[in-house]
């Protein structure tokens, strides 16, 4: 159980950049960068009007994901915990 919880959570940030990614850059605009620092930064307007609907729906997914994740009866409303039950520890079973 720990090796899944370590694989969802390494690879929860590959999935969380492209959604983000999405969400406010979905004509892939390049970013501006500065001769200085290195840094780049957004300038394009249609960008930086996105970024408020971004973190408005991040925070819903992820309050979605927790209320699903805190929740067995409605995590079992959605009949995953019934397919991964039967699956899984029907398995599990057979072979002890």
């Amino acid at each position: 159980m720990a090796g899944i919880v370590n694989a969802a959570y390494g690879i929860s940030s590959t999935i969380w950049s492209q959604v983000q990614l999405a969400i406010a850059n979905p004509d892939n605009v390049e970013a501006v960068e500065e001769t200085e620092g290195g840094d780049a930064f957004f300038v394009d307007e249609s960008v930086l009007e996105r970024v408020p609907m971004l973190i408005y729906t991040m925070a819903t997914m992820q309050a979605l994901l927790l209320t699903i994740g805190k929740s067995p009866e409605l995590f079992s409303q959605i009949c995953l915990y019934h397919v991964f039950r039967r699956h899984f520890v029907g398995q599990c079973a057979r072979r002890a």
